[in-house]
């Protein structure tokens, strides 16, 4: 299984978390019906399952690194796939370049024209902030999850 699919998976499922208010279990799932076997589920459940629980941290990771935005300015896809890549970038021990690559390629894949070149752009500037790399930053905790959902459609 491929951790590549297995982002592209997590990536799916968190557009559906955000845009349609999806249970995580069932983003997956639905998300899964649609691609090839091959798919890293549990790995894409981890991701996934982490970004939303440690979204206020991820969310304060990506706005230090864009002065002046919001989470509302750029695109749907665009941030789904900063919130999974920030993710695995401050709480994985995952190596920063395949982390970095990968998102980008995803943000190619399923973004505009300009997605690649964004994406890059932020999470380097977040790669070097000095808690990536040892996957054990502590950022608050994300409200219940009632209050999780609102966050994730909004900023």
């Amino acid at each position: 299984m491929s951790r590549r699919t297995g982002r592209e998976l997590a990536l799916r499922a968190l557009f559906m978390v955000e845009q349609g208010q999806m249970q995580i279990a069932d983003a997956l799932e639905k998300a899964r019906a649609g691609m090839r076997p091959s798919a890293d589920a549990e790995f894409a459940r981890e991701i996934l399952q982490g970004t939303v629980d440690h979204l206020v941290a991820v969310d304060a990771a990506i706005l230090s690194s864009m002065q002046g935005w919001t989470m509302l300015q750029m695109a749907a896809t665009d941030r789904a796939v900063l919130r999974l890549a920030a993710y695995e970038l401050l709480f994985s021990t995952n190596p920063v370049g395949a982390i970095i690559n990968e998102a980008v390629a995803l943000a190619k894949s399923y973004g505009t024209p300009e997605s690649g070149r964004f994406v890059n752009g932020v999470l380097g500037s977040i790669a070097r902030s000095p808690a990536v790399g040892d996957g054990l930053i502590a950022g608050p905790p994300s409200p219940p999850d009632s209050s999780r959902q609102e966050l994730l459609k909004q900023e």
